[in-house]
């Protein structure tokens, strides 16, 4: 958790051992576990490690044991943006957990999946997980704040009121637990609302302390830093190798990195990495993606810039027919639809509108997020009843 990955690998190697030689099937489950999280932390090949701590749990009934595996490996997926690898990871580890009563390690894999489900686009079903943990008060303050910071964020890029009771309660557990990670990631998220008010000193202040705990965080952590810093003005620079989106961005190739982050499925990073271009097709591309997901904010200093820019013919704001559908549905939204309904899988959909099918899985949670279905099918039995197949279809 500090940062001393070469120390807890040889302990951790130590502990194995002596747990092999002894027979003791807890001890080699818990220091594979640590292992194959500090080889993580490092960039390397972590998973078979930690696949085999959790088959250990498994085979000797260590229920807590195999939580932990779940946890760490679905927070590691998350860290690593392996989003399809999280989905099924939180599906096996949250059922497991639910199963056999095991609170704690059920709190972080749903604290984790906020954050997922915000990385990915999936605002409305963050939000509501989010509310969710924290109106229950189980979760222990470190597990706290994942959902707040994920709050915190949705609220602040939608430019809704609030976001800021959710980032200072986030600072102070991050504060108070101490770790680089919680650091991070919390004055990350107020660097981002601080920018999206026009409060940049602010926001260099708040980027500037998450880059003093971030020196032995990985490459994505380190990455994250590095924009931020660049983007709030600060003249600090990069600190080590920083994941390729990022890294790409440091370097000016917005556009490669935009595509890195879409094939990722990450809508708003991408957009993020084409508004830092002063070129007009990526600031409409910017602007676009920026308003499919509601991110008002953003999508305000967009059009700012565009202006600065000399650009014409701006979109004032949501396209016409996403504000008169009776459910927000975005065009794009209404297009997926019809095909859920025509009864198409997502390669299909991918197939026939020639987009990824990664974002095919975004706008598939978004329209099932507006209608409030559970399902596909559920999906295509609310949109018959509401009448919205036709419009679906056109």
């Amino acid at each position: 958790e500090d940062g001393q990955y070469d120390a807890a690998i040889e302990l951790s190697q130590r502990a194995q051992a002596l747990a092999e030689l002894l027979g003791v099937p807890d001890v080699l489950s818990y220091a594979l576990n640590t292992e194959a999280c500090a080889i993580a932390d490092q960039g390397g090949d972590w998973i078979p490690l930690m696949h085999r701590a959790l088959q250990i749990a498994f085979s000797e009934r260590l229920q807590e044991h195999a939580g932990r595996a779940y946890a760490n490996m679905h927070a590691t997926y998350c860290i690593q943006r392996r989003f399809e690898e999280a989905e099924r990871c939180f599906a096996e580890g949250i059922a497991y957990c639910d199963e056999h009563d095991i609170g704690t390690y059920g709190v972080c894999l749903r604290g984790a999946r906020t954050g997922a489900l915000q990385s990915t686009g999936r605002w409305k079903e963050s939000a509501s997980l989010s509310m969710e943990l924290l109106a229950h008060g189980g979760a222990s303050p470190v597990n706290r704040i994942n959902p707040l910071t994920s709050l915190g964020k949705v609220r602040a890029r939608q430019g809704a009121p609030g976001c800021w009771e959710w980032l200072d309660k986030a600072a102070a557990a991050a504060e108070g637990n101490g770790e680089p990670q919680w650091l991070v990631l919390v004055r990350l998220a107020r660097a981002e609302a601080y920018w999206l008010e026009g409060e940049s000193a602010s926001a260099t202040r708040e980027a500037e302390l998450a880059d003093d705990a971030c020196a032995r965080m990985d490459a994505w952590g380190r990455g994250a830093v590095a924009v931020w810093l660049r983007r709030t003005g600060s003249r600090r620079p990069p600190r080590g190798d920083l994941a390729e989106p990022y890294r790409l961005q440091i370097e000016g190739d917005h556009e490669k990195a935009a595509r890195l982050w879409t094939a990722l499925g990450c809508p708003y990073e991408a957009a993020l990495a084409q508004y830092d271009t002063a070129r007009e097709a990526g600031l409409r591309e910017a602007l676009a993606i920026f308003t499919e997901l509601g991110a008002s904010a953003a999508a305000r200093l967009t059009r700012h810039k565009m202006r600065l820019l000399g650009i014409r013919s701006i979109p004032a704001g949501p396209r016409t027919a996403t504000r008169a559908h009776p459910l927000g549905l975005t065009r794009r939204e209404r297009e997926v639809l019809g095909l859920i309904c025509a009864g198409h899988t997502n390669a299909q959909i991918a197939a026939k509108l020639f987009i990824s099918a990664k974002t095919v899985d975004h706008h598939v949670s978004a329209v099932l997020a507006k209608l409030d279905a559970p399902t596909r099918d559920v999906a295509a039995s609310h949109a018959a009843r509401l009448g919205l197949v036709g419009a679906a279809e056109k």
